[in-house]
């Protein structure tokens, strides 16, 4: 049976010291969690298919709404995104069956603990008196409910992201050494205690609010911010760990998610194919954004692409019966290359058919005697092939191109690029600008054109 494939080939590029212009690769669509009524923000994805929010929504007629200021009070959810009719979800039941609502939780240890704010038992409710709490999974429920030892009752922790292997918590609060209203802070685990927050600086910190961080293990961390020249009130910001600090805080360069309404508490799936945002219009909703950019995780590493080096050898002389002051033995190429030698290894300019002889030069008698003479075929090698520079200047625009790619049994439809910085792009040909120096690794995804199928097989 014929079916649509994807070739995939892989290639190391070293640059030795901007970000790309605005990407347009992710569609966004509102997702099927949100309400026309009810408020629904802060998504945080659990494996595959679990999605935890905090909403409005009532479950509850004995829960409170409303805190003793009249703002809206946040329950958690988890929805099981795979099935058809998930709804709203149910909400996360925690073992203290505290009534006083939670924020946005994170998760590290594959799921088996969070990390969750939460107004503070026996304080008044709409006192923003919030802190953080752990808790371990046990089911669907969240056992062991106990404080971050930093918890603070005159200053507020929130929007905290726990690292998947549980030794670096990232949250905002308003301490009082916070460059604005709320910074981000950052606290490592140590011999099972939590060390004290340091706060992460002016290259992600402004005078204004900063909140929402997500850690990528790519090293990257979004946030939130209505600093750094937002487009909307609030945007989506990210910076990269690069030799031991947090680079300068940039917007996200995906003109679809950035809008000029207020969006928050990005999300990034760890291959970047899939994520959630929070964005404010008529109420807080949740949106998801996917790439049809197929997700390569295996690709074949890139090879020379001709098969062109070709040990020139001929086993008819003894050559230690030749004397050097009477002969001279040469590869001819083309009439035009000549390649002293019985024994050379040689790499054809490019594919084709080439004319090769092998000769011994008499110099007593001036004459050459044709030893050999053939023709070399030299062919393509059939892969996907990424035409770029070995190594690139940081900050410097570099352009690759996928022309040599020979496939013969395949009738391309598209070209695939994932550049390793968690920036893609498809075409035969593109440009790349990689910010910081490093060793990155690029593949290219070769997809094929088959009319009325839907079939999908990954050839690695």
């Amino acid at each position: 049976m014929s079916m649509k494939r994807f070739i995939v080939i892989g290639l190391f590029i070293l640059t030795s010291f901007q970000m790309a212009l605005a990407q347009d690769y992710y569609t966004v669509r509102r997702s099927r969690i949100s309400t026309n009524i009810h408020q629904e923000r802060a998504p945080r994805p659990l494996g595959d298919s679990l999605l935890f929010y905090i909403s409005t929504r009532s479950v509850n007629a004995a829960k409170l709404n409303l805190d003793q200021n009249g703002n809206d009070f946040f329950y958690m959810f988890v929805a099981n995104v795979n099935e058809r009719n998930f709804g709203g979800g149910k909400e996360v039941i925690f073992e203290t069956k505290n009534e006083l609502g939670a924020g946005p939780p994170s998760f590290a240890k594959n799921g088996n603990l969070m990390v969750f704010p939460q107004y503070y038992s026996g304080t008044r409710i709409g006192a923003k008196s919030i802190g953080l709490f752990f808790a371990d999974r046990d089911g669907d429920k969240w056992v062991n409910v106990r404080p971050f030892e930093y918890n603070n009752p005159d200053y507020v922790l929130y929007t905290p992201c726990i690292t998947e292997d549980g030794k670096t918590l990232y949250f905002s609060a308003n301490y009082s050494d916070a460059i604005g209203g709320y910074d981000i802070y950052a606290s490592y685990l140590k011999n099972d205690r939590w060390s004290a927050p340091e706060n992460l600086g002016r290259a992600i910190n402004t005078e204004y609010t900063e909140f929402y961080p997500f850690y990528h293990p790519i090293g990257r961390l979004y946030f939130t911010s209505d600093g750094f020249e937002s487009r909307g009130g609030y945007d989506i910001f990210q910076s990269d760990f690069h030799d031991g600090e947090w680079m300068p805080a940039e917007k996200i360069p995906f003109s679809r998610i950035n809008s000029p309404n207020d969006d928050y508490a990005l999300v990034m799936a760890d291959n970047f194919e899939s994520g959630y945002f929070e964005r404010r219009g008529a109420t807080y909703d949740i949106y998801e954004f996917t790439t049809d950019i197929p997700v390569f995780t295996e690709p074949e590493m890139f090879r020379s692409n001709y098969h062109r080096r070709f040990l020139l050898k001929d086993n008819s002389l003894e050559k230690d019966t030749i004397d050097p002051e009477l002969f001279e033995v040469a590869w001819i190429v083309d009439d035009t290359i000549r390649l002293p030698g019985s024994e050379v290894i040689y790499a054809f300019p490019g594919p084709g058919t080439y004319n090769v002889r092998f000769e011994v030069y008499d110099i007593l008698l001036d004459s050459v005697r044709v030893i050999l003479d053939k023709k070399q075929v030299v062919s393509y090698r059939t892969q996907a092939a990424i035409s770029c520079p070995d190594t690139v200047m940081a900050n410097t625009v570099f352009r690759l191109h996928a022309r040599e790619t020979y496939l013969p049994d395949i009738n391309i439809d598209q070209y695939y690029w994932d550049f390793g910085d968690g920036l893609k792009d498809e075409g035969i040909e593109t440009s790349h600008t990689y910010k910081y120096p490093g060793t990155y690794r690029i593949v290219l995804g070769v997809k094929e054109r088959v009319e009325g199928r839907r079939e999908v097989a990954e050839l690695h």
